[in-house]
C-alpha cells in the first residue's frame, strides 16, 4: 500500500504537476503518464520477472451459498471493497478535506483565489488515488496473483474510450 502511495504520489506531484504550471494540453498529460505506466511496468518485469507470481502456494478454498460457489478471496475482496468505498464516501462527502478535493475538481482556479493551497490538496488526491488503487490491486491479486503487464488490457480499454468518447 505504501508503494501504491509513493508511486501515485510521485507520479502526480513530480509529472503532472510540472505539465500543469506549463499549461500543457490533456494530451501531454495522457502520453506522459502512458510512458511513467510502461516504464514501472517494465521495471517490475526486471526485477520480478515477467510471469505472474501468486500470493499463495495452495487454492483458496471454496464455500457454497444456493448454487454459487465462492472461495474465501472473493469474500475478503467484497468486505474490503465494501468497507473501504464507505470509508472513501465518508472522506468525501462528511469532512473538509472533502469538500476541498471536491472543489478542486469543480474549479482549481477559484479555490486558489480562496486561498486552498492547490498544490497540497492534489497531492492529498494522489496519495488517495494511489491507496485506493495499490488496494484493490492487492485484493485482485488474493485471486488472481500480480502480474506486471496485467493492467496493459484494462488501460488500452480506457485509452480507447477516452479517444472514442473525447473528454469533458
Amino acid at each position: 500500500l505504501t508503494l501504491g502511495v509513493g508511486l501515485s504520489w510521485c507520479a502526480g506531484t513530480l509529472n503532472h504537476e510540472r505539465l500543469e504550471k506549463r499549461n500543457a494540453s490533456g494530451a501531454a498529460h495522457l502520453i506522459s503518464s502512458l510512458g511513467l505506466y510502461l516504464m514501472i511496468s517494465q521495471i517490475a518485469v526486471l526485477l520480478g520477472g515477467s510471469e505472474s507470481k501468486m500470493l499463495k502456494l495452495s487454492l483458496d478454498p471454496s464455500h457454497t451459498i444456493g448454487s454459487v460457489a465462492v472461495t474465501n478471496a472473493q469474500i475478503i475482496s467484497v468486505i474490503c471493497s465494501t468497507v473501504t468505498l464507505t470509508v472513501f464516501l465518508g472522506l468525501v462527502r462528511l469532512s473538509r478535506l472533502g469538500l476541498r478535493l471536491r472543489a478542486l475538481s469543480a474549479n482549481a482556479v477559484e479555490c486558489q483565489l480562496r486561498g486552498i493551497d492547490v498544490g497540497q490538496i492534489r497531492a492529498i488526491a494522489y496519495g488517495v488515488a494511489g491507496l485506493l488503487g495499490a488496494a484493490s490491486g492487492l485484493l485482485a491479486a488474493r485471486g488472481s496473483g500480480f502480474d506486471p503487464n496485467g493492467g496493459f488490457q484494462a488501460g488500452l480499454v480506457a485509452i480507447a474510450a477516452l479517444i472514442i468518447g473525447g473528454r469533458s
